[in-house]
């Protein structure tokens, strides 16, 4: 006999697939996101030889692991030799 006689066994796979596709979700969009950067790099690249220089601006709006994972890639985008970046900390 248990210990906790009103206890209920509750399998984890139903809790954590909620959570699995939320990150599901997010590979996906940073997914997107790196396709569009990689799509932008060689129109930027013939900017950057003109001169021109994109100007790079990221919201971080929460700090959800979508939000992070995006200020991430923003930054590692602004480390571009072709991009200028305006930071804020607020």
């Amino acid at each position: 006999m248990s210990e906790f006689p009103n206890a209920e066994k509750i399998k984890a796979d139903e809790i954590s697939a909620v959570h699995r596709q939320e990150i599901k979700k997010i590979i996906d969009d940073l997914a997107k996101v790196t396709k569009f950067l990689s799509y932008l790099l060689p129109f930027s690249s013939q900017l950057h030889q003109k001169g021109v220089t994109p100007l790079l601006v990221g919201f971080l709006a929460n700090g959800d692991v979508a939000a992070k994972k995006y200020a991430e890639v923003m930054l590692l985008a602004a480390r571009q030799p072709w991009a200028d970046v305006e930071r804020s900390g607020r």
